[in-house]
């Protein structure tokens, strides 16, 4: 009830940074499994395969976050902590980037992270419509099997 939440929680800010928080946990957990990937191909492979192994087998949970994470600016402590987990997953990627020749590695990060955003909304509001293996298979293949170093 809403009451009894009170007694857990101050406020809605409050709850809202529990729920992030939660989040950010696994993000973290899935981030740590990269560590055992050797080339940066390899780590971009394991965050696609495991964002969107986890997302499909823990669809409720991931449309849950998807719609929570539409009201993160109404709560100005929570918009500064999701910021900053998001600076911080954008550095990795962008040094992933760097790693395999992209020519703007920050931009590479950005759109991946867009599509990643993207994609979530996608599958929360209208389910598998575009064929997620699919969409995931197309980015392995783009950052992983075609990278510029391979090419040049």
């Amino acid at each position: 009830s809403k009451g009894l939440m009170y007694n857990y929680f101050k406020s809605k800010e409050e709850l809202m940074q529990a729920i992030m928080e939660s989040a950010f946990v696994i993000g973290e957990e899935m981030m740590a499994g990269m560590q055992h990937a050797i080339t940066p191909q390899d780590k971009i492979r394991f965050i696609i395969e495991s964002s969107f192994t986890w997302a499909t087998e823990h669809a409720d949970y991931s449309k849950t976050m998807m719609q929570l994470a539409l009201q993160v600016g109404k709560f100005p402590m929570v918009q500064k902590m999701v910021d900053a987990k998001i600076e911080g997953f954008k550095t990795i990627f962008v040094h992933l980037f760097e790693e395999l020749g992209f020519e703007n590695p920050e931009m590479e990060a950005y759109c991946l992270g867009a599509l990643f955003d993207g994609i979530g909304m996608q599958f929360a509001s209208v389910g598998d419509k575009i064929g997620y293996e699919r969409v995931k298979e197309f980015l392995i293949d783009k950052y992983c099997n075609k990278t510029l170093k391979n090419e040049n």
